[in-house]
């Protein structure tokens, strides 16, 4: 089966390596846990899911890679409209849910570009500062 890959980020080659074999293991896991938490008001934190991962499965998956392996599922469609809430992951039972889970990405992307644009721009006007 063929996957589309995940990005590893300057910095955190760490946290975003390459999945392993026990977190591969952990995805079907994951992934019909994820198809049952419909709605905001099932939404469950990673902290507790890793607990129960930990608990029931003897997997242990700290954030950053609990992050990495929901951008997986996320990007490699196996459980649709998954998104993120103040209360924590759950599938979107409605297109609003949708549409602005979408919104906050955009916003929180827009605003890295923003500082990566100030940095940049710093950078130009004060070079001699970095000597």
């Amino acid at each position: 089966m063929v996957f589309k890959t995940l990005i590893m980020i300057n910095g955190f080659e760490k946290q975003t390596r390459d999945l392993t074999s026990e977190e591969l293991r952990a995805l079907p896991v994951l992934i019909d846990g994820f198809k049952k938490l419909k709605g905001k008001k099932q939404a469950m934190t990673a902290k507790s899911i890793s607990k129960q991962m930990e608990d029931h499965h003897n997997i242990s998956i700290s954030g950053p890679r609990m992050r990495k392996l929901i951008n997986f599922i996320r990007i490699n469609d196996k459980v649709l409209f998954l998104i993120a809430t103040s209360k924590g992951y759950c599938v979107a039972d409605n297109e609003k849910e949708i549409i602005d889970y979408v919104i906050s990405l955009k916003d929180r992307a827009d605003s890295i570009t923003h500082v990566v644009d100030c940095l940049i721009e710093q950078m130009k006007n004060n070079e001699n500062l970095l000597k």
